[in-house]
């Protein structure tokens, strides 16, 4: 994984308007079928990832949710706003994320 990449990746994506930031965007995005790659901050909380996954359980074919191995603070340099939960909305985006995790970022819920 290089971190570097990732976070140039989800620059991108916000300056492409492509990248949807806080709990409410990402659950319209995924309800809308717009969301591509929900992404969580490492320091979420589980009472966060629960919510989301409440809010998600009934898509059939909802969005993958990742884990990143960035803080709340470190993705605020790229979001401008402190927050656990980003969807990127573009696929070419959301691969280029994929192809860079390693295993220890797996799907989570």
């Amino acid at each position: 994984m290089n971190r570097n990449k990732m976070l140039g990746l989800l620059s991108l994506s916000r300056k492409a308007g492509k990248l949807k930031v806080g709990f409410e965007p990402a659950v319209e995005a995924a309800l809308a079928g717009e969301a591509a790659l929900i992404l969580l901050s490492s320091d979420l909380s589980e009472k966060s990832e629960k919510r989301l996954g409440v809010k998600l359980r009934f898509l059939e074919d909802g969005p993958p949710v990742r884990r990143l191995p960035f803080t709340m603070e470190e993705l605020s340099h790229i979001t401008k706003r402190l927050t656990g939960i980003c969807t990127v909305t573009d696929e070419g985006f959301a691969g280029g994320l994929c192809a860079l995790m390693t295993d220890d970022e797996e799907d989570t819920i």
